[in-house]
């Protein structure tokens, strides 16, 4: 039985659920209803204070124009959210750079539902849930200021100017075949710090899953 004070990883993203505890990674099976299989794996693992990490199909990045008019940081959202959906889609937007005189917004977004579903499963398997972040967010440090961000399915990037401003940003649907190709064409932009994200544990004390620099494109 684990302490209660440990915290037990899910990694969840379009076609990967994996879960890590005491320094051992599982993957679980994943079918098209993602909250069918995440209860599924919950139930297994009952009771437990829960890290959720979302790869790139789950929880893209956008860099938007502002939208004139807005007088709050709620109604950006809701403005995004609507904006950014598409077809019969919608979606739940945050924005993790904002003002209503910036250039630019730096804004997160979801599959409506998302969060507030993975929340719920963890509550009826009794557990609690610590945070739901990107997992790119693990990844700390100066070396971040231009990166290039790669799971399985996905590559999130972001530029930032000499001004601190964030110049370019997006989440590109790309499977890990066709990354090294995207990721040439990126570099050709400026060179990009680039890391991938493997289901292995980490350093004993590192949370989430492992993230590796890559040295060469």
């Amino acid at each position: 039985m684990l302490a209660k004070s440990e915290i037990t990883d899910l990694y969840l993203s379009g076609r990967t659920l994996a879960t890590r505890a005491n320094g051992n990674v599982l993957l679980h099976p994943l079918a098209e209803d993602w909250a069918a299989s995440v209860r599924a794996c919950l139930a297994e693992m009952p009771k437990r204070r829960w890290r959720i990490w979302l790869g790139g199909r789950r929880c893209e990045l956008h860099l938007c124009e502002p939208i004139s008019g807005v007088r709050s940081i709620e109604e950006a959202e809701a403005a995004l959210g609507a904006s950014l959906g598409l077809d019969a889609r919608t979606v739940s937007v945050r924005l993790a750079r904002w003002s209503a005189a910036s250039h630019a917004w730096l804004a997160v977004a979801t599959e409506d539902g998302l969060v507030d579903g993975l929340m719920a499963a963890v509550a009826d398997s009794g557990g609690s849930v610590c945070c739901v972040r990107p997992w790119w967010t693990a990844v700390t440090g100066s070396r971040l200021t231009n990166a290039a961000m790669c799971d399985e399915e996905t590559i999130t990037y972001w530029r930032v100017d000499e001004h601190g401003t964030f110049s370019a940003a997006a989440t590109l649907q790309t499977m890990e075949e066709q990354q090294s190709a995207t990721l040439r064409r990126l570099h050709i932009g400026g060179a990009l710090a680039t890391w991938r994200i493997a289901m292995e544990a980490p350093a004993k004390r590192t949370p989430g899953f492992l993230v590796s620099a890559l040295n060469k494109i």
